[in-house]
C-alpha cells in the first residue's frame, strides 16, 4: 500500500469513495444514512479534508458485502456494481426518499425533463414560447419549472442540437405586435 501522506495519493482515495457512492447509485445522504456515518463525515472523505479510516472501510466492505482493503489498494478495482442484501434492502426500504438516490436526483433534472419527456411528447412538433411550455408541463406532467430554468434548459437543447429555436416578435394579449422578440422551440 502506498504512504497514506501522500496528497495523489489521498486524492485518488478521495476519488475512489466518491466513485464507490456513485456505484451504489447513493447520494450523500443516502451513503450516510446506510453506513450510519453523519454527511459531514462522508462528504469530508469526499473533499479530503477527513482521511477515510481503516474501521469505517471495513464497515463499508461489511454493507457492501466486499473485500474493504480493496478501498486503499489503488491497484486493484472496485466491483462494478454493488448489489449486497444491505444495498438491496436499503434501496427497497428507502425508495420513496428521492434525496438519497442520484438516479432520482437525474428524473428531476430539467434537462432530464426536457431530453427523456418533453421531446419524445411531440408537443414540440410545433413552435412553443417558454410561457406555453411552461404551462403544458405544468398541466400535463405536474412539473414545475421557473420560466428562467426552463428557459435555459430548452437553449441548452438546442445547444446539443436536440432542438431548434427561432426568434419572433411577441405578441401581446390585445392581440397586437410587440416589438420585443421571445425565442420559440421546436424539434
Amino acid at each position: 500500500m502506498v504512504n497514506n501522506d501522500n496528497k495523489e495519493y489521498n486524492s485518488s482515495l478521495s476519488k475512489r469513495f466518491k466513485l464507490i457512492l456513485e456505484l451504489c447509485d447513493l447520494e450523500v445522504s443516502g451513503f450516510a444514512q446506510l453506513t450510519g456515518r453523519s454527511e459531514s463525515h462522508i462528504y469530508g472523505i469526499i473533499n479530503g479534508s477527513r482521511r477515510l479510516s481503516s474501521s469505517f472501510a471495513s464497515k463499508i466492505g461489511t454493507i457492501l458485502d466486499f473485500e474493504s482493503m480493496k478501498i486503499f489498494d489503488l491497484n486493484k478495482s472496485l466491483p462494478i456494481t454493488f448489489d449486497s442484501i444491505n444495498l438491496i434492502d436499503f434501496r427497497r426500504k428507502h425508495q420513496a426518499n428521492s434525496e438519497y438516490f442520484i438516479s432520482k436526483r437525474k428524473e428531476k433534472s430539467i434537462d432530464y425533463f426536457i431530453v427523456n419527456i418533453l421531446i419524445p411528447s411531440t408537443y414540440l412538433k410545433n413552435q412553443r414560447s417558454v410561457a406555453e411550455i411552461r404551462s403544458y408541463s405544468r398541466e400535463v406532467y405536474k412539473k414545475e419549472f421557473s420560466s428562467e430554468e426552463l428557459s435555459k434548459g430548452l437553449t441548452y437543447a438546442v445547444k446539443k442540437g436536440l432542438l431548434k429555436v427561432l426568434k419572433k416578435k411577441i405578441i401581446r394579449f390585445n392581440g397586437t405586435i410587440g416589438k420585443r422578440t421571445i425565442d420559440f422551440f421546436y424539434v
